[in-house]
């Protein structure tokens, strides 16, 4: 799916980000030509939220269309995805209590881990070893809900607790795209290379990731949700 139509694959993801990464350097830059409104917490905290809300809508944009082009064979418009504010919406509750959903399993156990870590004399190293210990499983368990995200862009939402019960039996088929996932965030965390450099590769990374999740979590629905055949 990633490389079976590129220039769809372009439309859908990589016009709309560059066009997000175009419109906050442009606010950032207006920000900048301004001194009282960069020395103003007020006004750097309207830029971050305002940052978030625009990266949070272009994302669940690229997200529904990227799906429902997997499941419905839905393509692009002529240069971006087709915007649907309706499903849009949709897929930010659905991507709202999927973040709930991490913030349980994930970020609060880390918290706990790392004061334990750090009251017994542990360094900072040690507990980013022992996260792993919370992060590879909690992922399984994210992806399998996660299917309420494209359950959304179908526009026929799931509540998190079907999405667990009918995705029974998908954990070993996950543990390859995890350990790829794992792999290629590790490799780009740990290389050695110029900071313009570094910071491209974990771009690409993070982008390449994106997509496989993203692929994942279609393939999933298709399969356990709408009992398609694998192809």
């Amino acid at each position: 799916m990633l490389f079976h139509d590129i220039w769809t694959t372009i439309r859908i993801t990589i016009i709309p980000y560059l066009l997000l990464l175009l419109c906050l350097a442009a606010m950032g830059f207006l920000l900048f030509l301004n001194p009282m409104a960069r020395e103003s917490a007020g006004s750097v905290i309207l830029f971050v939220v305002l940052a978030v809300i625009i990266a949070t809508l272009v994302g669940s944009w690229v997200a529904v269309s990227w799906h429902r082009y997997g499941l419905l064979n839905e393509r692009p418009g002529a240069l971006l995805p087709v915007w649907d504010g309706a499903l849009v919406w949709l897929y930010v509750k659905a991507a709202l209590r999927l973040i709930l959903v991490s913030l349980i399993v994930i970020i609060l156990p880390i918290m706990v881990l790392a004061a334990g870590v750090a009251s017994s004399g542990g360094t900072p190293q040690s507990v980013a070893l022992y996260q792993y210990v919370i992060v590879i499983p909690a992922s399984f368990v994210l992806y399998r809900v996660a299917v309420i995200l494209p359950a959304a862009a179908m526009n026929k939402p799931l509540t998190l607790r079907d999405a667990w019960l009918r995705t029974r039996g998908s954990t070993l088929a996950l543990v390859p795209f995890l350990v790829l996932q794992f792999v290629l965030s590790f490799v780009a965390e740990g290389l050695v290379a110029p900071p313009v450099a570094k910071a491209s590769v974990q771009v690409l990374v993070g982008y390449f990731n994106l997509l496989i999740g993203l692929s994942v979590l279609t393939t999933l629905y298709g399969h356990f949700i709408e009992k398609r055949e694998l192809r």
